[in-house]
């Protein structure tokens, strides 16, 4: 289950939670969010945490997915991201999504995200897939 909230203000945070309902009450297993770069609306810095019982599992990546179809709604063009440079999953997505590396330093890499209001422009990819999958339920479901 996905819940997002937020206004379209500059410095509004766009949260995107999940939880994981599997049990008898509902834990919280990831958050992704996006905050606009104040010198340029169209960019965003984005974040996304999943626990550590839940990674490798695709969830982050279908929280980003989520996270980028409701930015891309509100006029954001690019996500930008700071990777822990031993963060070869992220890292693996981002490229598959057809990131740049903004800047690399010691243990930590600077990445851009280009987003497309169009999710048929993402490259074909395991992760442009999802984005794709994800943008066409969020559409059909408004």
């Amino acid at each position: 289950m996905m819940a997002g909230q937020g206004s379209k203000t500059a410095a509004a945070p766009f949260p995107i939670e999940t939880v994981d309902m599997s049990g008898t009450t509902s834990i919280p297993v990831g958050v992704a969010r996006y905050i606009r770069m104040p010198e340029n609306e169209a960019s965003a810095e984005v974040a996304v945490t999943v626990v550590d019982s839940h990674q490798g599992k695709g969830l982050g990546t279908l929280l980003l997915a989520a996270l980028a179809q409701r930015a891309t709604e509100n006029g954001v063009r690019e996500f930008v991201a700071f990777v822990l440079s031993d963060n070869h999953r992220m890292l693996k997505v981002f490229k598959e999504l057809g990131a740049s590396t903004k800047f690399a330093a010691v243990g930590e890499v600077g990445i851009r995200i280009p987003l497309f209001a169009d999710a048929t422009l993402y490259p074909r990819s395991p992760a442009g897939d999802v984005f794709r999958q994800v943008s066409a339920m969020l559409v059909t479901n408004r």
